[in-house]
C-alpha cells in the first residue's frame, strides 16, 4: 500500500517480468484492497504493461474482484479500456461478455447506453459481437427526433467510434452498418463528426478493413433504395459518391489527384468490383429517373462523370463506360432533364482536360480508352444534339452565364476557379483561335477570381508568345482589363524561363502608356499602376514607378492603395530627391493628401539611406511638404504614417524639427487640424526618447510652439503634456528662466506630475521665478495640477487636495515671502472647497431623489434649472474618459 509512482513501478514491472508467479500473488494482494487498487492505478499511468499484468492478474486469480475493479466509476474507464487490450485471454473475453450481458443494464434505451458508455467504447475489439448486440438492444424502439435529442455530445461520439470499429470485425459489422444507417438518417447539422461521412466511406471500393464484401455493400444499397423512402434514397446517394473514389484506402499510389491510380490492391476481385461498379450505377439509374431524389442523382452524377470514367480506365473495364452511357440515355430517354445544365458542361471540359493525360500505349487502358471515348461521344451526342464538338468558347459562355450565377450550382458545391481557368487557358494556349474576341472580353469582365487565374495560367503555360501578347492587347483596347493584364505577366514571369523575357514589363507599360487613341488622362496611367499592382514585389522596380508617374497623375485613392505597401515605399526611395518632391508637391491638396505621405515616407527612407548627397535645401523642402500635407489629414492611417515620416526626418535634420513645430506646422494646419495632428507628435516625441539629443531638440521646439500665439488656442495645453518632469526637468526651468513670462510658467505647471517626486522639486525651483504679480495665477495652476480627476462631482474634495498641496509646497519652499503666498493660494482653496461642500449636499440631495432617472428625463422636466444642469453634465462627463472629455 505504501509505493508511490513512478520508480518503485517501474521496478515492479520489471520484477514482473523475471518472477511472473510471486508477482501473482503481489497482485493478487494489491487487487484485494481497495486502497491497494488506488496505488496500483497510479502507478499504471507510468507502467502500461503493470497495469495490463496487474489486470490479467486479478481476472485469473480473484474473477470477482476485478468485476468490481471494472464496475468501479472512479476508474472503469482505464480498466475497461486495459481490459479490451486482453484479446488473448480467455477469461477476460468471459468476463468481458458478462459485463455487457443484459442482465448487468440496470436501464434501458439511451440510458443504458450513457450506463455502458466506457464498456462500449473500451471493450469493441474484445466483445464486438456483445457491444453491437448491445447497441442494437438500447437503440431498438427509439424514433429519429428522440435519437437527435438525448444522443448528443459525448456520447453520440462514444457510438460512432463504437460502430466504425466494429465495422472491422465479421461478427458485428452487418449489425453496425444497419446502426450507423441510423444515425445518419437521424443526425442533424450540428452533430460532428457525423455518421453518414462514416456511413458513405463505408463504400469506398479499396478499403480493406471492412468485414464486408463488395457484394455484401451493395447488397445492403439495394436494401435501401427499395425502402422507397426518401431520406433512405438521399443517404444512398451520399454513398454512391464515395464507390468511384480511389484517392484512399488502398488504391495504389494515387496520381494526378484521385483521378489516375498504378492499380487496385493486391488481391483485388476483379469480377467482383466490376459487379460492385455496375450495381452501383444501376442504383445511380434509379434514382435519377425518381421523383424525389432525382434532380440531386444528375447533378451528383455530372460532378462525378469524370471519377466514373477514371475507374473505367484505371481498371481496364470499359464495361462501366458503356453502362454509363446507357444511364445516359435512359435518362435523355424519359425526357426526365430537358434543360440543358451547366454542370454537365463543365464535366465535359474536365474529362476533355483528364483525357489529354491518360496514356494509350498500355495495352490493356489503351484498347479500354477507346471503348471510352466512343461512350462518351455518345453521352455528349445525346445530352447536346445541336454541338456534339461543343465550341470552347461558347461552351464557356453556356457555362458561366446566367445559368449559374456566382458560380452556384443546385447540389451546392462550387467548382474550383483556378482549375476551370487552367482548363481554358491550356485549351486557349494550344490554339489561340478556340476562343473568339468575343468571348474574351466577355470573360475578363465576368468574374475578377476567374479572370485572375485564367491570365495567370495561360502567362505560365504559353509564355509571352506574340500572338497571346496581340490579343491580349488588342481585348485592352475595347476593355480596359488592367487586373488581366498583370495577372498575365505575373504568369509569364513565374516561369522557369522567365530570364528569356527581362524586357517584358517595360514592353507592357510601354504599350498600355501608348495606347492607340487613348492618352494619360484616358486613365492609362491607372491601367498601369493597377499592372505593376499585380506583380510581386521583386518583379517591378524604381524604374518601372517612375516611368508610369512620370506619364501623369494617377487616381489619388488607386495610387494610395497601390504604393503604401512598404516594399513599394522601398522601390520608390530608389527614385531621384527632386522626383520624389516633385510627387509630393501634386498631393498636398484634401483630395491627394494620403498619397502625398507615401511619396514623403519614401523621401525620407531615401535620406535615412544616405543615398547620394543630399542637399540641404532637399530637407528643408521635406519639411515644407510634411506641413502641407499634415494640414488635410482626416484618416487615423494616414496620419500615423505622416508621423513615422516625421519622426525619421527628425533623425535625419535635428534643427529642422524646432523650425517644423514653431513655425512651419502652424502656419500650415488649421486650428481644427493642428490638435490632430499634434497627437501624432506627442507620439513622436516619447518614440525618440532613447536619443538624448534628439529628445532635447524635440522638447525645445514643443515649448516653444505651446507658447506661440498660433499653438494658443489648441495645442499648448496637450504640449505641457508631452513634456517629462524626470528627464526634461532641468530644460524645462532653463526655458521658462529664459522666457520669464505668464504663459512659459503656466505650460510648466501643467508639466507637473505630483505623483513624482522631481516634480515636487521642480515646483519648488519654479516657485522662486515666479514674478510678484503673477504669483496668484501660478499658483492657481499648480493646485489645479494637483487633482489627477477633473471629471467628478466630488468638487469639495477636488479643492481640499489642491489646498493640500499648496500647504505641501509651502512647507518646502525656501523663502519667506514664498510661503507666505502659498499658504494665502492655500486658505483661498478651502474657502472654495467650503462653498463647493455647501452646494454638494444640494446635490448629494438630486443624486438622492434623481438618481434612478435618465438625466434625458431631468432636464426635459427642469429646463431652466442651472444648477441641476451642472449637476448633469458632471455625471455625464463621470461616464467618459478623461482625454475624451
Amino acid at each position: 500500500d505504501g509505493l508511490s509512482p513512478p520508480p518503485e513501478w517501474r521496478s515492479l514491472a520489471r520484477l514482473g517480468r523475471i518472477e511472473p508467479e510471486r508477482f501473482r500473488l503481489l497482485a493478487r494482494r494489491l487487487a484485494e484492497e481497495r486502497r491497494g487498487l488506488l496505488s496500483a492505478e497510479r502507478g499504471l499511468e507510468v507502467e502500461d504493461d503493470l497495469a495490463d499484468s496487474l489486470l490479467e492478474a486479478a481476472i485469473e486469480t480473484i474473477p470477482e474482484t476485478a468485476r468490481r475493479i471494472l464496475c468501479d466509476p472512479q476508474f472503469s474507464e482505464r480498466a475497461m479500456e486495459r481490459l479490451g487490450r486482453l484479446r488473448a485471454s480467455a477469461r477476460a473475453r468471459e468476463l468481458a461478455a458478462s459485463l455487457l450481458a443484459p442482465g448487468t443494464i440496470r436501464e434501458c434505451g439511451i440510458a443504458a447506453i450513457r450506463e455502458k458508455r466506457h464498456a462500449i467504447s473500451g471493450l469493441t475489439c474484445i466483445a464486438p459481437r456483445e457491444v453491437a448486440g448491445l447497441l442494437a438492444w438500447a437503440l431498438r424502439d427509439i424514433d429519429a427526433a428522440t435519437l437527435r435529442e438525448q444522443l448528443a455530445g459525448d456520447l453520440r461520439r462514444t457510438v460512432v467510434f463504437a460502430l466504425e470499429q466494429l465495422l472491422f470485425r465479421s461478427e458485428s459489422a452487418a449489425t453496425a452498418v444497419r446502426l450507423l444507417e441510423r444515425l445518419a438518417l437521424a443526425e442533424n447539422e450540428s452533430w460532428a463528426n457525423n455518421a453518414a461521412g462514416l456511413f458513405g466511406k463505408l463504400f469506398l471500393p479499396g478499403d480493406p478493413f471492412v468485414a464486408l464484401s463488395l457484394d455484401e455493400r451493395l447488397e445492403h444499397l439495394r436494401e435501401m433504395v427499395a425502402a422507397d423512402e426518401p431520406a433512405r434514397r438521399a443517404l444512398v446517394l451520399e454513398a454512391l459518391e464515395h464507390v468511384f473514389d480511389m484517392s484512399r484506402s488502398g488504391w495504389q499510389t494515387p496520381r494526378e489527384e484521385h483521378w489516375i491510380v498504378d492499380g487496385p490492391p493486391p488481391g483485388t476481385d476483379r469480377a467482383a468490383a466490376e459487379r460492385y461498379f455496375l450495381g452501383a450505377l444501376e442504383l445511380w439509374e434509379r434514382l435519377a429517373c425518381s421523383d424525389d431524389v432525382g434532380q440531386d442523382a444528375w447533378a451528383k452524377l455530372a460532378e462525378e462523370f469524370v471519377g466514373v470514367l477514371s475507374v473505367a480506365y484505371n481498371l481496364a473495364l470499359p464495361a462501366i463506360a458503356d453502362r454509363l452511357a446507357a444511364l445516359v440515355a435512359s435518362v435523355v430517354r424519359n425526357a426526365l432533364h430537358r434543360e440543358e445544365d451547366p454542370r454537365w458542361l463543365h464535366a465535359f471540359l474536365r474529362w476533355e482536360e483528364f483525357r489529354a493525360r491518360l496514356d494509350e500505349t498500355d495495352e490493356g487502358r489503351g484498347q479500354a480508352l477507346r471503348v471510352i471515348d466512343a461512350a462518351v461521344a455518345r453521352m455528349r451526342g445525346q445530352l447536346f444534339p445541336d454541338d456534339a464538338e461543343i465550341a470552347p468558347g461558347r461552351l464557356l459562355r453556356r457555362w458561366l452565364g446566367g445559368a449559374v450565377p456566382r458560380w452556384q450550382v443546385a447540389a451546392g458545391r462550387e467548382p474550383r476557379p483556378l482549375e476551370v481557368a487552367r482548363q481554358i487557358a491550356r485549351r486557349f494556349a494550344r490554339n489561340p483561335g478556340t476562343l473568339e474576341h468575343e468571348d474574351l472580353e466577355w470573360l475578363v469582365g465576368r468574374e475578377s477570381v476567374l479572370a485572375d487565374c485564367f491570365w495567370r495560367a495561360l502567362g505560365r503555360i504559353a509564355g509571352a508568345r506574340a500572338e497571346h501578347r496581340e490579343l491580349l492587347f488588342g481585348i485592352l483596347d475595347r476593355y480596359s482589363g488592367p487586373e488581366a493584364l498583370g495577372a498575365w505577366v505575373r504568369g509569364v514571369l513565374e516561369r522557369k524561363d522567365a530570364n528569356r523575357h527581362p524586357g517584358l514589363v517595360d514592353d507592357v507599360l510601354g504599350r498600355v502608356l501608348a495606347r492607340s487613341g487613348h492618352g494619360p488622362e484616358a486613365g492609362a496611367v491607372d491601367i498601369a499602376l493597377r499592372v505593376l499592382y499585380q506583380l510581386d514585389f521583386g518583379q517591378t522596380s524604381a524604374s518601372h514607378w517612375r516611368r508610369v508617374l512620370e506619364a501623369g497623375v494617377p487616381d489619388p485613392v488607386l495610387a494610395t492603395s497601390v504604393l503604401r505597401y512598404p516594399q513599394r515605399i522601398s522601390q520608390l526611395a530608389g527614385l531621384p530627391a527632386d522626383f520624389l518632391l516633385e510627387l509630393s508637391g501634386r498631393c498636398v491638396g484634401p483630395e491627394h493628401a494620403p498619397l502625398g505621405v507615401v511619396f514623403l515616407q519614401a523621401l525620407v527612407e531615401r535620406f535615412r539611406a544616405g543615398r547620394g548627397e543630399e542637399a540641404a535645401d532637399h530637407i528643408a523642402a521635406a519639411w515644407e511638404l510634411a506641413a502641407r500635407i499634415g494640414a488635410h489629414l482626416g484618416e487615423e492611417y494616414d496620419r500615423w504614417s505622416w508621423g513615422e515620416a516625421i519622426k525619421e526626418l527628425a533623425r535625419v535634420d535635428r534643427p529642422g524639427v524646432v523650425r517644423f513645430l514653431k513655425t512651419l506646422l502652424p502656419a500650415a494646419v488649421p486650428p481644427d487640424n493642428l490638435l490632430k495632428v499634434s497627437h501624432e507628435i506627442a507620439r513622436i516625441h516619447e518614440d525618440l526618447a532613447d536619443d538624448p539629443v534628439l529628445r532635447g531638440a524635440l522638447t525645445e521646439a514643443l515649448l516653444e510652439a505651446a507658447a506661440s500665439e498660433s499653438w494658443r488656442a489648441v495645442g499648448w495645453v496637450h504640449a505641457a503634456d508631452w513634456i517629462d518632469p524626470e528627464r526634461d526637468g532641468e530644460r524645462l526651468l532653463a526655458w521658462v528662466q529664459a522666457r520669464g513670462d505668464e504663459r512659459a510658467f503656466l505650460i510648466a505647471a501643467r508639466a507637473l506630475d505630483f505623483d513624482r517626486e522631481v516634480s515636487w522639486e521642480i515646483a519648488c525651483r519654479l516657485l522662486e521665478l515666479v514674478p510678484r504679480e503673477g504669483r496668484g495665477r501660478f499658483g492657481h495652476s499648480l493646485a489645479c495640477a494637483a487633482s489627477t480627476n477633473f471629471a467628478t462631482t466630488d468638487l469639495a474634495g477636488d479643492w481640499r487636495r489642491r489646498a493640500s498641496l499648496a500647504r505641501k509646497l509651502a512647507e518646502r519652499a525656501s523663502r519667506s515671502d514664498v510661503r507666505g503666498w502659498l499658504q494665502a493660494t492655500a486658505e483661498q482653496l478651502e474657502r472654495e472647497a467650503d462653498e463647493h461642500e455647501r452646494d454638494g449636499d444640494e446635490w448629494m440631495r438630486w443624486d438622492r431623489d434623481l438618481g434612478g432617472a435618465s438625466i434625458e428625463e431631468i432636464l426635459r422636466e427642469r429646463p431652466r434649472d442651472d444648477e441641476l444642469r451642472e449637476w448633469a453634465v458632471l455625471r455625464v462627463m463621470e461616464s467618459v474618459r478623461p482625454e475624451d472629455v
